[in-house]
């Protein structure tokens, strides 16, 4: 299951660089001034694209947090071409990412329920405290016979008859 999670998140990832590599095609490059184009700026400035908002001052207007301090940047960055074909590729595209972002989501419960299940097996156990001052069981029991002969009793602690 932890591989099947590996493939999904390199499956999106892998989504998201097609996703810019599409704007890239349409001379738009946000992902050089927003961190994450999948974030809420981001997939508003998308939702604009798609809509055919032609004016980048307008779609770069929708930015949010710390995005907006470097709006001038991101107008430049939004200015470009985007025919028919790209506008439905970018349609398609964050769909498909939202549909691995449940997937993901969906098979980490799924690891999380079984490893609980197990969760048995990884408790700690409490230790196994040797009896005596020595540290190996062997060398325990040999001074605890030791000492218990010159007390004249046996090693658990009995009186000698």
């Amino acid at each position: 299951m932890t591989r099947y999670r590996t493939s999904l998140v390199q499956e999106r990832s892998t989504e998201v660089n097609r996703l810019q590599k599409t704007l890239e095609g349409a001379n738009l490059t946000p992902g050089n001034v927003a961190t994450d184009i999948m974030g809420l700026s981001g997939r508003q400035m998308l939702a604009a694209l798609i809509s055919g908002e032609p004016d980048a001052a307008a779609i770069a207007q929708v930015a949010q947090g710390r995005l907006r301090d470097k709006l001038p940047a991101l107008e430049r960055s939004l200015v470009g071409r985007v025919g028919p074909h790209q506008r439905f590729l970018l349609a398609q595209q964050p769909a498909h990412i939202d549909f691995l972002d449940a997937a993901i989501s969906d098979v980490r419960a799924e690891i999380a329920e079984r490893v609980r299940t197990f969760a048995w097996v990884a408790s700690p156990r409490p230790p196994i405290w040797p009896r005596g001052r020595g540290c190996a069981r062997g060398t325990t029991r040999a001074r605890a016979s030791a000492g218990a002969a010159r007390r004249g009793k046996t090693a658990r602690g009995y009186a000698r008859p």
